[in-house]
């Protein structure tokens, strides 16, 4: 696994939760899906549309670059649907993901597998964040569960990080949570949505971009920290220096 992180330079994620009314919900799927396969202006990328077990609605994931056609998205084709009650955008500017995963990922879901997968959400005691980022990147993923990314929303309501999880069943995520998410220190509470349909929307090409933005923020992040060696080692010579 290839860990990498994203920063606020460049295209940022983006959560939009759709809630339906439930007598609406499946319709309401079904032209929110068509509405968002027929969207092809630059600037925002639908990358793909989940359901979720536990509540009628939808969360449409998008790559964005581009606010204002964002928004117009998000009025045009997502709250203009007969059934959608409201909607709920979180964004994310910072993160780490499992870039190898995420090239593959198309082929790791339904209909391809038959693989499990949740949305977690973390809240997150203030002062902490940090320590549990780094603590949630360290996670263990040699194992049956696989973390795809763990993104940073502390601009929303629903959390503080955002996870997507894929393991061979819901329990066995459920353990995973438990056992390794729970326990870490400054974890406040976790929230989890069990997703029970994956709709791909995403080119190779909007996946690539995405994996781009882990990267490119890991070398500005690599290059910052080589600046700041670098003034360290300075001021240790000057203050050298002084005392000569």
């Amino acid at each position: 696994m290839h860990d990498a992180q994203a920063q606020n330079a460049g295209p940022c994620l983006a959560y939009v939760d759709a809630v339906m009314d439930s007598h609406k919900a499946s319709e309401a799927l079904r032209i929110l899906q068509s509405n968002l396969q027929m969207w092809h202006r630059s600037g925002v990328t639908p990358l793909w549309l989940n359901s979720f077990l536990s509540h009628a609605g939808a969360r449409v994931v998008c790559l964005v670059q581009d606010f204002p056609k964002f928004n117009s998205l998000v009025l045009d084709e997502i709250r203009c649907v007969e059934g959608v009650r409201e909607t709920r955008t979180t964004f994310s500017f910072d993160g780490i993901a499992n870039v190898d995963l995420l090239l593959d990922l198309e082929m790791e879901i339904p209909p391809h597998t038959d693989i499990a997968s949740c949305h977690l959400n973390i809240r997150v005691a203030p002062g902490v964040d940090r320590q549990v980022l780094d603590a949630v990147a360290r996670l263990p993923q040699s194992g049956i569960v696989r973390v795809m990314w763990a993104l940073t929303t502390y601009s929303s309501f629903g959390g503080d990080i955002a996870m997507l999880l894929l393991g061979p069943g819901s329990s066995h995520i459920s353990d995973y949570i438990r056992d390794h998410i729970r326990s870490i220190e400054g974890v406040i509470d976790t929230d989890a949505d069990e997703i029970i349909e994956w709709i791909w929307m995403a080119e190779p090409a909007a996946i690539i971009a995405l994996c781009e933005m882990f990267f490119r923020a890991e070398e500005e992040e690599e290059e910052l920290d080589n600046w700041d060696d670098s003034l360290f080692q300075d001021e240790e010579s000057w203050d050298a220096d002084s005392w000569s």
